[in-house]
């Protein structure tokens, strides 16, 4: 979140607050200075209304919590729509490369683990012995983590785990396994 957003969440929570105090000047210009008794039965009433809770002034920390809170959701939100525009970017960056998809029904390309991949054979083959041949062919590499190569990428593609998890798992685009299978 940037400074200038939280500034204008914070200067948003201000203006309601004066807009708040506005309101109680406001009931107090209503009556005459000289008129003593409304005067002290206002500020009784007024009293009343801010124990009971029907005024309430926040707080400093209250607005800070409030702009926390208006922040996380935000963030969810901006997530919620980068990931979407990645899929967007993802799916026009299929079509450019094959531009025979666009003129029929789209098909949705199915993305498979090493582990779902082995699984595909007969024999089962682990998800090991699958990665060791992907690096075999150049399409991957492993840096700590599984990496694509610049060969790999017309086959691989990151997919994100989870909205609330903020890592990609690398995953095999099917047409993988008929490859896999030439050069076992």
């Amino acid at each position: 979140m940037t400074d200038d957003k939280l500034i204008n969440i914070i200067l948003k929570c201000l203006k309601d607050l004066n807009d708040r105090l506005d309101a109680i000047e406001y009931k107090l210009n209503m009556h005459k200075e000289d008129d003593y008794e409304d005067n002290w039965r206002l500020w009784q009433e007024l009293e009343k209304e801010v124990r009971n809770g029907l005024i309430s002034v926040p707080t400093t920390a209250e607005m800070f919590v409030q702009a926390g809170s208006i922040m996380v959701d935000l963030e969810r939100k901006l997530n919620v729509v980068t990931n979407a525009v990645e899929n967007i970017q993802d799916r026009l960056r299929e079509l450019e490369d094959n531009p025979n998809l666009g003129s029929g029904k789209l098909e949705k390309k199915t993305y498979l683990t090493p582990q779902e991949i082995g699984k595909l054979f007969f024999p089962n083959i682990s998800a090991h012995k699958v990665n060791a041949i992907l690096v075999d062919l150049g399409l991957q590499e492993n840096i700590g983590a599984w990496v694509m190569t610049d060969e790999g990428k017309q086959y691989g593609k990151y997919i994100q785990v989870s909205e609330a998890a903020h890592c990609k798992r690398l995953k095999w685009d099917k047409s993988i396994v008929g490859i896999i299978r030439q050069n076992m």
